[in-house]
């Protein structure tokens, strides 16, 4: 008797444990379709990462170019004149500009302000005349297919689409009116390295 009383409280308590896992099956069910969050033996959570990586340019002129774009002493009426470093022995000009550094290609352009004497003459920008080119050789940076300088703030783009350590090479050709005044003039060339496809900015 004691032990089909023992068999019993087995079976009952075995009857129990199968009620009690249905109800938290069910319970669970029910929580998840709720929207409550389930634990479990794991838990996985994720997050979105961004970042904004930036366009940068490094450039680096010529000696020639830090000392500046000289043409001497000229006469009225004289046309075109080279700049003294436009061709060295070689036929090479010693102008240049080179990209050392960037995770970009690279478009140029040039601008400048008045050519005039502390007195306020002027040489009109029309008769400075330039040319760029990645090729540097007699014939390159073409004469040819010289621009006119334009002023500051409406550069003019010249090469385009360089690569990092591509180096620009340039050519600057002035003409003095016959009635240009006598006197020293001077001004600023600015040149810039954009990113292609974007805007000049001087």
């Amino acid at each position: 008797m004691a032990l089909l009383s023992k068999k019993y409280e087995n079976s009952l308590l075995g009857l129990l444990l199968v009620v009690l896992a249905i109800f938290i099956i069910g319970l669970i069910g029910n929580l998840s379709i709720q929207g409550y969050p389930i634990i479990t033996g794991w838990d996985t959570q994720t997050s979105l990462s961004s970042v904004t990586v930036q366009s940068y340019v490094a450039l680096s002129k010529s000696a020639n170019f830090t000392d500046g774009i000289r043409f001497g002493s000229l006469d009225p009426g004289t046309n075109n004149n080279n700049a003294t470093a436009n061709y060295n022995s070689s036929s090479n000009t010693l102008f240049d500009i080179e990209i050392t550094d960037s995770n970009v290609n690279i478009d140029f352009c040039i601008s400048a302000d008045d050519l005039n004497t502390s007195g306020g003459d002027v040489i009109e920008l029309g008769n400075y005349t330039w040319n760029d080119s990645s090729v540097n050789n007699i014939t390159f940076p073409d004469y040819s297919v010289k621009s006119a300088m334009t002023a500051t703030g409406s550069g003019a783009t010249g090469s385009t689409n360089l690569s990092n350590g591509t180096t620009n090479y340039y050519r600057f050709w002035l003409t003095i009116p016959n009635s240009q005044a006598p006197g020293t003039y001077n001004n600023t060339i600015s040149m810039e390295g954009f990113q292609t496809g974007g805007s000049c900015s001087i």
